[in-house]
């Protein structure tokens, strides 16, 4: 049984977007269509915002439809799942802001998976709340030796791109600041030494309907980041 986004695979997802619900935006998360056998069902999960989260949904309703679910069963149920902490999960934040968790660990793809998430989630909330501000705190990328500068000063280029304030974390990370100098006014662009610093600092800095990304490799804990603001 194949399943993913393309439109040939046995089960397959179409029209990805994010919800909102109620004027205060109680939650929030991905909607996609499930497509099988000419029947097409819409999917929500919520409190989920990374692509590849679709896929893990896209495996369970194959599971469940070899084991004779409806679709209508199959939909409900993964609506109530919970998604694992630290995994592109949305938590609402002080202020009446948002936080995206992604802090398990970090990659140069996998950061830029997330900087791209940020903006068009961004994008939408603030287009909703007509408030908010687009926010990147990113911590070093570990283990990337002879790449490590580079890596960064890539990730720094695309976060000038993508966010409108860009707060580092640890010795590598500050080739990301630097290469965000060219896109971003230096006052939007902060380094930090430590999870530590930067959590005290960002709880006083943090406004309603702002929308923070925290990222970096597990050596960072930038999970205390996440636990401050939330």
């Amino acid at each position: 049984v194949t399943f993913g986004f393309d439109p040939h695979a046995d089960i397959n997802a179409s029209d990805m977007r994010y919800f909102f619900d109620g004027n205060g935006m109680a939650s929030a998360g991905l909607s996609f269509k499930l497509n099988y056998n000419q029947a097409s069902i819409p999917f929500r999960l919520a409190s989920a915002l990374g692509k590849h989260q679709i896929y893990s949904a896209l495996a369970a309703a194959a599971v469940g439809l070899h084991f004779e679910m409806n679709l209508v069963e199959i939909s409900e149920a993964l609506e109530k799942m919970e998604f694992p902490k630290q995994r592109m999960r949305l938590w609402r934040g002080s202020k009446d802001s948002w936080v995206i968790d992604d802090t398990y660990n970090a990659s140069p793809l996998s950061t830029q998976a997330a900087l791209e998430t940020l903006y068009e989630f961004g994008n939408k909330v603030v287009g909703q709340k007509g408030k908010g501000r687009k926010i990147a705190v990113l911590g070093d990328m570990r283990e990337l030796g002879m790449f490590t500068e580079k890596a960064h000063r890539l990730i720094g280029n695309l976060a000038g791109e993508k966010t409108e304030y860009l707060f580092t974390v640890g010795p590598a990370a500050k080739f990301i600041a630097d290469s965000a100098f060219n896109q971003l006014p230096k006052e939007n662009i902060r380094t930090f030494d430590s999870s530590d610093e930067a959590g005290e600092w960002l709880k006083d800095f943090i406004q309603e309907g702002d929308i923070v990304l925290v990222k970096g490799s597990r050596a960072m804990e930038m999970e205390k980041i996440v636990e401050v603001l939330t």
